[in-house]
């Protein structure tokens, strides 16, 4: 008897099966893998060792620039300086005093006057106004307004003595195209004095950019808030009703908002009590800005830079019978900790008995380190650290 076959059931046409060894193969391959934890690490620790070289790289190309940009700035200053002198036959003095300290207020007075009859021989301006640059004016005296606390300090002497001067050889300051401008009869819409300062337009020479002469307040002017100005009778006029006002401006670079400091190195024998003055003696108010107020309390322990004349003997200058142009370099600051007494430092100073306070730190020997490691200066090739033996 025939057995009849069962029917299959219809698997659908073979394209659509999967084949048996295709299945085999599928479900019996090992799967791959995704990355371990170690690997995960690895890779992280690498690119991170990369971001830091990278970052490093980064920052050194910035310090590089900017010392550069300092570097250009001080050269410009130093030419603008020597160029005075060349006309005038001597370097011009800082005007710092200090209310019966060490400072001889006398010596720092004759000094200014001497200088602008060197490089102004016919000019006329009230020995007033020279007085109130001095710090050593009185109210009472030709309608001097304003005086200057302390005289003018180093950093607006970098300033006034390169801003150039009016070509009237009677009024080089009172002068159009001076440092000082008419205030008793302000422009059509200006309503603040320190809006009519026409600083902006003066003939700047050697690339000095204007835009980075301050403070500044919001709006561009010159800082209401600053209080370093002279406002003083226009000596071209007997009834003193004409007044004219000198903003005491500061140049930085465009990425610091530390000044640069000029000191005269060019008076005297040696370095005594009474000619190593601080970049600043009296304190330099600036209401609303604390960052400049730090910058410009700074500068009270900032002093010009000192060598040795001989072994046990005393001290002169460095960039003897010139001067000197220093900025704080790259890191901004001018202060260092003392690690013995804690108090913040900067540039050590000649004191009454002749001796070098609170630490020696000579050029070009050093030690330069921390804060003043930096520190530029026209008489050398890079920071100070560099310059040491």
């Amino acid at each position: 008897m025939r057995i009849e076959e069962r029917e299959r059931p219809d698997r659908g046409h073979s394209a659509f099966r999967i084949p048996h060894s295709a299945l085999a193969s599928r479900t019996s391959a090992p799967r791959r893998p995704g990355f371990t934890l170690v690997e995960l690490l690895v890779v992280i620790t690498i690119i991170g060792i990369l971001t830091a070289l990278l970052l490093v790289g980064v920052q050194q190309a910035r310090i590089a620039a900017q010392r550069a940009a300092i570097t250009t700035e001080i050269n410009q200053i130093d030419a603008a300086i020597k160029d005075l002198k060349n006309s005038s036959g001597s370097f011009p003095p800082n005007a710092q005093t200090d209310a019966g300290g060490p400072i001889n207020e006398n010596t720092v007075l004759t000094d200014f006057k001497q200088f602008m009859l060197k490089a102004f021989p016919q000019h006329r301006e009230h020995e007033a106004l020279i007085k109130a640059l001095v710090g050593v004016a009185t109210t009472s005296e030709q309608n001097i307004a304003t005086n200057l606390p302390g005289g003018m300090t180093a950093a607006e002497a970098a300033v006034f003595w390169v801003g150039g001067f009016s070509s009237d050889p009677k009024y080089p300051i009172t002068g159009s195209g001076g440092p000082s401008y008419l205030i008793s009869t302000l422009p059509n819409g200006v309503t603040d004095a320190s809006e009519a300062d026409p600083i902006d337009q003066r003939s700047w020479q050697l690339g000095i950019k204007v835009e980075n002469l301050g403070p500044r307040g919001n709006d561009g002017y010159f800082s209401k808030n600053y209080t370093r100005f002279i406002d003083y009778a226009d000596p071209r006029d007997p009834s003193g009703n004409t007044r004219r006002r000198i903003n005491m401006w500061v140049l930085t670079p465009g990425n610091s908002p530390a000044p640069y400091v000029y000191f005269d190195a060019s008076r005297g024998s040696g370095v005594t009590a009474a000619n190593d003055v601080p970049a600043a003696t009296e304190p330099v108010s600036h209401n609303g800005s604390e960052g400049l107020q730090e910058l410009l309390d700074q500068t009270k322990l900032v002093y010009a830079i000192k060598q040795r004349k001989s072994v046990g003997a005393g001290y002169d200058f460095a960039n003897k019978g010139q001067f000197q142009v220093l900025h704080a370099g790259f890191d901004r600051e001018w202060l260092f900790i003392d690690p013995n007494s804690g108090a913040s430092l900067a540039f050590p100073h000649v004191v009454n008995d002749g001796t070098m306070a609170p630490t020696e730190t000579l050029y070009p020997e050093g030690p330069w380190t921390a804060e003043l490691a930096d520190t530029q200066a026209n008489f050398t090739n890079g920071i100070l650290e560099g310059a040491q033996e």
